[in-house]
């Protein structure tokens, strides 16, 4: 069993993308390609599709080319596990205004709502009140090559499009002693 599941990593991490992100999110999430090395902690995911939350037009809400992971190894069994690089290449992001707000601001609050339902920081429960949850410190976060299209339901996913400047970070959830996924996912 360990054997398969060694050699199934791959396999086995596009499917509990697809599994936990819907939850997470709130929205449909897919996967085209995973591929991870074990051995020195890097991994890449090709293909990744975040659609729009109910009440928008368009068929998405995010289009990435291409995600790059490098982890250390080494911190895979600590509280905090330290992520050197995270990187999301030529992703398609439609911006969507509706009756309610945007879809970006509706994912966002979904996230937002499983944080708190799934016992994350709140007023009366702080983040460093929380016990026995895996924390993440990514070196470097980059977003690059992004394109956005700005568009309303009425457009049906037609509208402006441009290009963002390249977006760099580094030390993110340093000064916090490490940061969930649902956070790291939410900046």
């Amino acid at each position: 069993a360990a054997y398969w599941a060694y050699n199934s990593l791959d396999l086995l991490v596009r499917i509990a993308i697809e599994h936990y992100a819907p939850q997470v999110a709130g929205v449909s999430v897919k996967v085209g390609a995973v591929a991870i090395s074990a051995a020195d902690g890097r991994g890449v995911g090709k293909g990744l599709e975040i659609g729009n939350p109910t009440g928008f037009a368009a068929p998405h809400a995010v289009q990435e080319g291409e995600i790059r992971v490098a982890l250390d190894p080494s911190t895979l069994r600590q509280p905090v596990v330290r992520i050197r690089d995270l990187t999301v290449l030529s992703p398609v992001i439609t911006y969507e205004r509706g009756d309610h707000g945007t879809n970006l601001e509706a994912i966002r609050k979904n996230i937002q709502g499983y944080i708190q339902a799934s016992g994350g920081p709140s007023e009366t429960r702080p983040a460093e009140a929380q016990h026995g949850r895996r924390k993440f410190i990514v070196d470097h976060l980059a977003l690059r090559g992004a394109r956005v299209t700005m568009t309303s339901p009425q457009l049906r996913g037609q509208g402006v499009t441009f290009s963002i400047p390249d977006i760099e970070l580094r030390d993110v959830g340093r000064r916090q002693g490490g940061l969930s996924a649902s956070e790291i996912g939410d900046i």
